[in-house]
């Protein structure tokens, strides 16, 4: 994709003076485009002519007041030995073509100007006399064989974008300002006389080729590369060298590192997907910037500001299920809502309203228009989020539906680079269907490129000393359900991806540039992963839908409730939910202390399903898991306990559809010592249980019987020995609750009919 550059004069003159005439043969004319023939013919130095066919022209006097612009297909040769004298505009559009053969002398005078825009051309043969008292503007290109005097007299205006190339006898003398990033290629000389120079720089270097680009008010820049006619001058960038695009590049099956970006204003980058272009300091777009979907644009160093009046275009594809939601942030600022979702519902566009709780709409009038068949739309006020105007906030994540042609097209001349800060808060209000509390922020990643989640957590979880928990949320639509990533997860987050947060204080998170990666820029990437912690990672799975949670040991963490690793569940909207139960909060992730020699823990489990199939539960992998931490699945229905490892997995059957908050919990046992062969499939083992199951409650605990002799009598003393607590018979298979004045550490003794008797400490908070 070209981009026409349209300069100060490259427009058509809002009152042109004179007949317009249009060429609609080569010797037929019209006075409007297309239209039909007048029989007529125009004055070539006082009328507005527009040409798309070949002419020949003699000497030319082009008065104030006329004009001539010379479109795709058109042309204009000079004659031989001929003279022209501008003082008004001529413009050589894309495709357009100014020819000489031999002997043309040009002089734009004061109020003159000749633009040649990008994929014009300027060509001729031999003996160019060329001086320009007025303005001149190359945004394409001006090229000869022979023998060229060029003069750029003081005072005058110059600006080269495209390229200047003449092959021999150069002769240019200038005594003006030379703007732009183009190039000047030639073989003779070039003078910098009076107050001639390139950018602001006189004493640069004139050698040929020129590229103007390099050269600043403060001096030439060293250590560059320029992509000209399909390569690289100086090989390909690197992190030490300053890339500069001067001619269209396509990233197809390689990446760019560079110092810093500079696109041409006749330029197009394109980054395709699965590429990316990484800069550590600043980008100069003057031309075009094109990220498709999967690829990204990557900045590192959080101090340089980029600049430049180009255009950047990024594509990005949503799931093409018009019933599935996707979420999305803005990767640049000033992004219609109604324009980036120009086809969808805007009655399904949402932004969620953290002070509430609740999903409301983000527009800047209550009666929004796009282009889909329900529009114009009707809202209310109370419809509306605090401070709705219509454009997507940056950092903020909006919740909008797929489309059969999923990609989406954010566009402006500034793309998000930097240190970002976003309000969060906590909230007193319920959160339908969340399950977890009232904190929820949607939030979004502001960045064309991906960033890396450790990194974000690390920076605003901050090991519990951040504003939110440890984990983000993002939405699985196809499935209907959450994914669950913290700071155990070396994985990637893509650009425009909306994603959630629980606060844990109000104020804010940051985005800063040394969170940003690369990669292929999918929602979420598989990486290594580098933690300390030992985490069970648990799946279960009825028919097609499946649904997990994880289970960590970590010398730092409660067994309560904290802010290290666990996160509360967010509820799939399928109908199918695996979660832990922690404070009668439903977890996704849970956290307790690392287990002792001969030290038990339970974590009660539950799950809520739509169907009475058969569950299967196992363990999707463990990580840094020591070797004498034993996992135990129990049912305490059937008074069943299985044990779990990564290479095996438990099918139960269901009584009926419904929620299963007391039927399993899981058990972790520390052994004294490593087993030598540590089993490798299933095992039963109802028939070789030592000890009950003792479920902590909230100033009290739950006794499952699940051994094979009943329960005589349980005595509980508190650790300074006082009674707090008798209970008689408990059957095998049955359970009784405990309930005590106060949290603390408990001794528990029980006596069994088969005459052992047990001790253990139990923490109740």
């Amino acid at each position: 994709m070209k981009k026409i550059l349209l300069s100060l004069f490259a427009i058509t003159p809002l009152f042109l003076f004179g007949t317009q005439y249009h060429s609609i043969g080569s010797n037929s004319w019209s006075y409007t485009k297309n239209g039909s023939d007048c029989g007529c013919s125009p004055s070539w130095g006082n009328d507005s002519i527009f040409v798309y066919h070949y002419f020949s022209l003699n000497n030319l006097n082009l008065n104030s007041g006329s004009y001539i612009y010379v479109g795709p297909n058109g042309e204009l040769e000079a004659g031989n030995n001929k003279s022209w004298n501008i003082n008004t505009t001529i413009r050589v559009d894309s495709a357009g073509l100014i020819t000489s053969n031999n002997g043309l002398t040009i002089t734009i005078n004061g109020s003159g100007a000749l633009i040649i825009e990008e994929d014009g051309e300027f060509s001729f043969n031999n003996n160019l006399v060329f001086t320009n008292n007025g303005t001149f503007i190359l945004n394409g290109d001006m090229n000869g064989q022979n023998n060229a005097t060029i003069t750029f007299q003081g005072g005058s205006s110059v600006e080269i974008n495209g390229e200047l190339d003449i092959n021999h006898g150069a002769n240019i003398t200038n005594s003006t300002q030379i703007t732009g990033s183009g190039s000047v290629n030639y073989s003779g000389n070039f003078f910098n006389q009076n107050q001639g120079n390139i950018n602001g720089c006189s004493g640069c270097s004139t050698n040929s080729p020129i590229y103007l680009a390099t050269q600043t008010p403060s001096g030439e820049i060293t250590n560059v590369t320029i992509f000209d006619q399909g390569s690289w001058n100086n090989g390909t960038p690197t992190s030490s060298l300053h890339a500069q695009v001067l001619d269209d590049l396509t990233l197809t099956g390689s990446s760019i590192i560079a110092k810093s970006l500079l696109v041409n204003k006749t330029a197009t980058l394109t980054i395709r997907g699965s590429q990316h272009v990484t800069v550590d300091d600043s980008i100069m777009n003057e031309g075009l910037i094109i990220i498709e979907d999967g690829a990204s644009l990557v900045q590192t160093g959080n101090t340089y500001q980029n600049n430049g009046s180009g255009t950047y275009r990024l594509f990005k594809a949503g799931t093409p299920q018009q019933t599935v939601y996707n979420k999305w942030s803005a990767p640049m600022p000033n992004q219609s809502i109604v324009e980036v979702f120009h086809d969808a519902n805007l009655y399904d566009l949402f932004a969620f309203e953290t002070s509430s709780q609740s999903w409301k709409y983000d527009f800047g009038t209550l009666n929004p228009t796009n282009d889909h068949s329900n529009s114009p739309y009707s809202f209310g006020n109370n419809h509306m989020v605090l401070d709705a105007d219509g454009i997507m906030d940056i950092g903020r994540g909006y919740f909008a539906p797929g489309k059969v042609n999923p990609q989406r097209l954010f566009e402006n001349n500034v793309i998000n680079n930097g240190d970002y800060s976003i309000n969060i808060e906590t909230t007193n209000n319920s959160t339908p269907g969340s399950w977890g509390g009232n904190d929820w922020n949607l939030v979004g990643n502001p960045y064309p490129s991906p960033i890396n989640i450790q990194d974000f957590l690390s920076q605003n979880y901050n090991g519990g000393a951040g504003n939110i928990a440890n984990a983000v949320y993002f939405w699985d639509g196809p499935n209907a359900q959450y994914i669950t990533k913290n700071n155990t997860d070396n994985e990637l987050m893509s650009s425009v991806q909306g994603f959630w947060v629980d606060a844990v204080n109000n104020g804010t998170i940051s985005f800063s540039n040394s969170m940003r990666d690369h990669a292929s820029n999918i929602t979420l990437r598989s990486g290594g992963n580098n933690f300390d912690p030992a985490g069970a990672y648990l799946q279960i799975e009825q028919g097609s839908l499946s649904d997990y949670i994880r289970v960590y040991f970590d010398p730092m963490a409660e067994n309560g409730m904290d802010n290290l690793y666990d996160a509360k569940k967010l509820e799939n909207s399928n109908g199918f939910n695996f979660y832990s139960i922690l404070d009668d909060q439903y977890m996704v992730f849970q956290s307790v202390l690392n287990l002792e020699e001969e030290e038990q823990k339970i974590i009660p489990i539950g799950l809520s399903t739509g169907s009475d199939n058969e569950i299967t539960v196992s363990i999707d992998s463990l990580l840094n898991w020591p070797d004498n931490y034993k996992v135990y699945l129990h049912d305490l229905k059937t008074i069943q306990r299985f044990e779990l490892n990564d290479s095996n997995a438990v099918t139960l059957q269901l009584d009926s559809a419904g929620t299963y908050d007391d039927r399993f919990v899981l058990s972790f046992f520390a052994t004294k010592a490593a087993p030598v062969d540590p089993p490798t499939g299933l095992t039963e083992m109802n028939d070789n249980i030592k000890e009950p199951l003792y479920l902590t409650k909230n100033n009290g605990f739950e006794i499952v019987n699940t051994t094979n002799s009943d329960i005589e009598r349980m005595t509980v003393h508190t650790i300074t020995g006082r009674l707090a607590l008798e209970h008689s018979r408990i059957n095998t298979g049955d359970r009784a609750r405990a309930q005590l004045d106060q949290n603390g550490v408990y001794i528990i003794t029980t006596y069994f009919s088969n005459g052992q008797t047990q001790n253990k400490k139990l923490i109740v908070h």
